[in-house]
């Protein structure tokens, strides 16, 4: 992770952002990560030698809507949580007509003094611990 080795491919800013286009402006980058998978020719001048270089995408940063439409996660409705999938606590909120996400006090460690501050949130202790990461076929289907 040093600072030469990062590649930073783009920054699509947000009026004149692609929205669910963005394969389009990700279609250079997938190709060089692709070819940069199976291995490229590479000569290190060091010790004269050729060698296979090979190399994968680590990490992406983004703000939460290019999120959604990079992983193909919906970032709205009732399950919007990429951490807690189908337990995602979310509750309707008549008045504002959008959707209100609780129960992320599961996440805390146990025993936290704000897992038992009903006053400050929804009337309710939080005693669920967080949940379960889901797995690589649960997130394919």
């Amino acid at each position: 992770m040093k600072q030469p080795s990062i590649i930073v491919p783009m920054t699509i800013p947000g009026q004149k952002a692609p929205g669910m286009d963005i394969d389009v402006y990700l279609q250079p980058l997938i190709k060089e990560l692709l070819q940069s998978w199976k291995g490229v020719d590479a000569f290190d001048a060091y010790t004269r030698t050729r060698f296979n270089l090979r190399a994968a995408l680590h990490s992406t940063t983004s703000d939460f809507p290019a999120y959604a439409n990079l992983s193909g996660w919906s970032t709205k409705g009732r399950f919007a949580c990429p951490c807690c999938a189908r337990d995602t606590h979310s509750m309707w909120l008549e008045n504002g007509h959008k959707f209100c996400y609780i129960g992320h006090r599961k996440w805390l460690p146990k025993g936290h003094p704000l897992r038992y501050d009903d006053v400050g949130f929804d009337r309710k202790l939080e005693l669920d611990y967080a949940p379960k990461p889901i797995s690589e076929k649960e997130v394919l289907e």
